[in-house]
This record gives C-alpha cells, sequence and structure tokens, in this order.
C-alpha cells in the first residue's frame, strides 16, 4: 500500500506540486509579514506624534500658567504702587523679571512679536526697578504713579495677546 501511494505521488508529479504550493505558502506569509511590520512601524510613528504633541501641549500648559502668574505679579505691582509701598516693589520686579526671561527662554514655540513683547517688557520692569532703587537710595518717594501704571498696564496688555496665543495652540 505504502509503494502503491509513492507510485502515485511520483507518477502525478505531485511532490512538484507540493514544493510550488510551499513556495507559495511560504511568499504570502513573507508578504503578510511585511505589511504587519509597516503597519507597526506607522502606528510606532503615530504614537511617536502622539507623544510630542503631549509634551508640547504640556509645555504650553506650563508656560501660560507662568504667565498667569507674571500677569498677577504685574496687577499686584500696580497695586503696591498706589499704596506706594516702594521698600517691596524692587523684589517684585525681579522676581516679574526672571519669570519672563523664564517664559521667553524655556518655551521656543514663540513666536517673534511675542519674543520682542516679552524682551520689551523686560527691559522695561528693568528701567522701572531702577528708577525706584534710585529714588529710594535718595529718600526721594516720588515717583509718578500713574505714570507707572499705565506703562504697566500697556505691557499688561501687551503680554495678555501673548497668553492668548499660546493657550490657542493647546490641544492642537
Amino acid at each position: 500500500m505504502q509503494k502503491e501511494i509513492t507510485e502515485y505521488i511520483v507518477s502525478n508529479n505531485l511532490g512538484d506540486w507540493a514544493s510550488v504550493l510551499g513556495v507559495i505558502i511560504a511568499a504570502v506569509g513573507f508578504l503578510v509579514i511585511i505589511i504587519k511590520i509597516l503597519r507597526l512601524k506607522s502606528t510606532a510613528e503615530a504614537v511617536r506624534d502622539a507623544v510630542k504633541n503631549v509634551r508640547e501641549d504640556v509645555l504650553r500648559v506650563e508656560t501660560v500658567a507662568e504667565f498667569s502668574a507674571a500677569l498677577s505679579v504685574m496687577d499686584e505691582i500696580k497695586r503696591l504702587h498706589r499704596q506706594q509701598a516702594w521698600q517691596i516693589l524692587p523684589d517684585r520686579y525681579a522676581h516679574l523679571r526672571k519669570a519672563l526671561i523664564t517664559i521667553k527662554t524655556s518655551y521656543s514655540d514663540l513666536e517673534d512679536e511675542h519674543k520682542i513683547a516679552l524682551q520689551s517688557a523686560i527691559q522695561i520692569f528693568s528701567g522701572i526697578e531702577k528708577q525706584v532703587e534710585n529714588a529710594l537710595a535718595k529718600d526721594l518717594v516720588s515717583l509718578d504713579v500713574p505714570k507707572l501704571n499705565r506703562l504697566i498696564s500697556k505691557q499688561i496688555d501687551s503680554l495678555q495677546e501673548v497668553l492668548i496665543k499660546i493657550q490657542d495652540k493647546i490641544g492642537r
């Protein structure tokens, strides 16, 4: 019986057909593996892009928080001007400048006009700090509070626009 089966296989070239079928099955299997690898690659790239977007959003949220804190300090400074609390103001100016510098240097996605607005605010608060320090050193505390507060209000308005632009980018 086994001899008959062997003769049948040899006489009908079933071995050749089995080899051809094996090659076809291997080729299809190989093609399926290549397709799955390509899908995995595109999935990995999508995950990488999603992680990058999340990181950028986290940085934007942190920047928004720092911006909000800086704007609050500016409002506090205006209030301290009105109260003529000149002795504590230099420290508040220095704190504000550091916060603005941190925002400007740590958030690389800022547009040029926003960087200019931040740099302008940094310079203005540096100048106001010098004015107050000079007035304190000479025991002259007769600074023009309305003028100082108008200057600060202008900076608040300018930086509020930057804040809104950053907030708009969150989640995009």
